[in-house]
């Protein structure tokens, strides 16, 4: 095969491949947090999060989880055509659970970023009484005791980076990069678990449980595996009851390196064979 042929054949390879890659349904959300900021004690909240399949290919919704029970999603069952749009609604059932809330739905799919988490949040009002012992009034002394450093304050998760580009990748590239895992609040951090959808990411942490104001590290590796673009949710699960679920958004654009099929080692044959 001669040279221009074998140009010809590699580059019609890599445009396929990205034709390929570039199929994908995509969830494009009008938005992905929604505040309904201050209801009252014992209301049912609910919001249904739009979204549009921009893409060229239908999508379909595999599973919807939230995170705590509190929390009871729905969601479009049918495959969403492009151009069509699609939901996922989500409603907070806020009796006997006084004070501020935010809560997680972690929607996954065959779209082009399989893995999307959605946030609602606000502050419930606690109910009002007559009587001083009544659970508002706990809920407001319980505060005061908090504020006093009488009662500790549950696990919080800080992450020093929610986003980050790996650049442009080679395919046979492995590249690692850490990140900082805070916990701000004065009870243990325990981490539970992990969500990944590419086979491309793994992942390590130093320790699963970190300690008050203490500082662990969560370090994730990516390895080129094959040519795509790569744009996922990592999800990172422990016990912060505020936000039990923080994603950090992956992305990185990965290419073949032709050169090292095109040419060989002069040292074991000529430069190009005929």
């Amino acid at each position: 095969m001669n040279i221009p042929s074998i140009i010809t054949t590699y580059t019609l390879f890599f445009c396929l491949s990205i034709l390929s890659l570039s199929a994908q349904g995509i969830m494009s959300f009008e938005k992905e947090t929604h505040d309904f900021g201050t209801i009252k004690e014992g209301e049912v909240a609910t919001y249904e999060f739009i979204f549009t399949n921009t893409g060229d290919q239908p999508i379909e919704i595999a599973t919807v989880k939230a995170s705590c029970g509190c929390t009871t999603p729905f969601w479009t069952r049918e495959l969403i055509k492009p151009g069509e749009k699609g939901s996922i609604k989500a409603s907070y059932n806020s009796k006997d659970r006084p004070g501020g809330f935010s809560k997680s739905i972690t929607v996954q799919s065959n779209a082009k970023r399989n893995v999307t988490v959605l946030y609602i949040k606000g502050f419930a009002e606690p109910a009002q009484s007559s009587t001083q012992s009544d659970q508002g009034q706990q809920y407001v002394e319980t505060v005061k005791q908090s504020a006093f450093g009488k009662t500790k304050t549950p696990a919080s998760i800080r992450i020093d980076k929610e986003e980050f580009d790996f650049g442009s990748v080679k395919t046979g590239q492995v590249i690692r990069q850490r990140f900082n895992i805070y916990n701000a609040g004065q009870e243990n951090l325990i981490i539970t678990g992990f969500d990944k959808q590419c086979d491309c990411v793994s992942f390590g942490v130093s320790s699963s449980v970190i300690g008050p104001n203490q500082t662990g590290i969560l370090e994730i590796a990516l390895e080129a595996k094959r040519v795509q673009e790569l744009e996922e949710d990592f999800v990172l699960i422990t016990n912060d009851a505020q936000n039990p679920s923080r994603a950090i958004r992956l992305k990185a654009k990965i290419y073949e390196d032709f050169s090292q099929h095109l040419f060989k080692n002069t040292s074991d044959t000529a430069p190009f064979e005929k």
